[in-house]
């Protein structure tokens, strides 16, 4: 009820501007602001901030805040932060020197297109999120890029409060924290939306080297979440008592932990996994559950990991294997699309099954089936 008077709220207040606004914002402070805090701070409901490509460092770029090199003041609704050219050619890049945004709560705007490198977290918020910390967010976060960002929680992106974020076609790699080596979700009776999105070589020392979820829910839809590390548990994904959830239609592989090296629940409501393929991590068993935890598992490729079965409590849906998925390329190539022969594609269900696609990318290769490396062989091949 809240979110949808906002959203009228901000729908009433554009019907009144004359006219949105666009500014222009470029690495030379020529634009119609000098910076992107400026061009934020001058946005109003309806206006985009358009960044051209380039670097926009700290040493430029910075004011010096504990919040971070680009503080969005609680409140402030309705405009779009977005590159002209995409990540690939405009980077927001902390030089380890903070944290690059603070988004400071009830946001509703969208930050699209950048590619947002070397955050630090800074003992402010407990040393949360170096890319984007975000407290009681609506935001939508797309077609970003963030990598070699470190925090204590969530190495990239920390979400807290009451939260229902739109994570969509971003990629996260080599981040680090302590926990959630990308992303850290916490305190929200609200469920953030994680969509296409690529995880890989992201590392927590404690748990959930790709994402970690604490008195929360999410939902994940068509990810590939590979080559991540967690020190203790969780080598994918680690959840503590979360909210009812879901995984549906991704790729969780060579992910590698002690224990769980895919996914570790403890204490958590119904985490529904659907239509994925959980293959080759290493450490623990695949999925660990405590607490009376209950992980549901349908048409599930659970295959190659160092234990493959489910844990107790678990609840088996149907249409489940344990087959090779073929996947097209070595790991460190990040090609995990399939062979056209695979047991994952539409319609070649062992069982005969009406799964259809089971993973989060299409048949794309022929029959020839990858060699299995060690994981230090795929962090060698990658760096």
């Amino acid at each position: 009820m809240q979110r949808a008077l906002i959203a009228f709220l901000l729908l009433l207040t554009l019907s009144v501007r004359a006219e949105a606004r666009t500014w222009h914002i470029r690495p030379d402070h020529s634009g119609d602001a000098p910076t992107i805090q400026a061009g934020v701070d001058s946005a109003a409901v309806g206006d985009t901030v358009l960044v051209a490509p380039g670097t926009y460092g700290w040493s430029g770029q910075g004011t010096g805040s504990e919040y971070g090199m680009i503080h969005i003041q609680r409140g402030q609704n309705g405009f779009v932060l977005r590159s002209e050219a995409g990540p690939q050619a405009t980077f927001l890049d902390g030089e380890y020197q903070g944290r690059i945004f603070f988004i400071a709560g009830w946001n509703y705007i969208t930050v699209e297109g950048f590619t947002i490198r070397r955050g630090m977290a800074p003992p402010f918020g407990e040393f949360t999120g170096a890319g984007i910390a975000t407290h009681l967010s609506f935001d939508t976060i797309r077609n970003c890029i963030f990598r070699d960002n470190i925090a204590n929680y969530g190495g990239a992106l920390w979400c807290g409060g009451v939260s229902a974020m739109q994570i969509i076609d971003c990629q996260f790699y080599n981040n680090q924290a302590i926990t959630g080596g990308a992303i850290y979700l916490v305190n929200s009776s609200q469920s953030p939306t994680i969509r296409n999105c690529v995880f890989h070589h992201n590392t927590a020392s404690n748990a959930g080297g790709a994402i970690h979820a604490i008195h929360n829910g999410f939902h994940l839809e068509n990810c590939l979440i590979a080559l991540n590390e967690a020190g203790v548990q969780g080598g994918a994904i680690g959840a503590r008592d979360v909210w009812p959830s879901s995984i549906t239609s991704c790729t969780i592989a060579d992910n590698t932990a002690p224990d769980a090296s895919a996914l570790h629940l403890n204490a958590t409501q119904p985490v529904a996994m659907s239509r994925c393929i959980v293959a080759r991590c290493t450490g623990g068993p695949a999925f660990t559950s405590l607490n009376g935890s209950v992980l549901t598992l349908a048409c599930s490729d659970v295959f190659g990991n160092p234990s493959n079965a489910l844990p107790v409590g678990a609840i088996d849906a149907g249409g489940n294997l344990s087959a090779d998925p073929l996947f097209c390329g070595l790991p460190a190539s990040l090609n995990y699309t399939i062979a056209g022969s695979s047991p994952c594609a539409p319609g070649s269900h062992p069982d005969g099954g009406d799964c259809g696609l089971i993973g989060a990318l299409p048949p794309a290769c022929g029959t020839v089936r990858v060699q299995a490396v060690t994981w230090g062989q795929l962090k060698a091949l990658y760096r």
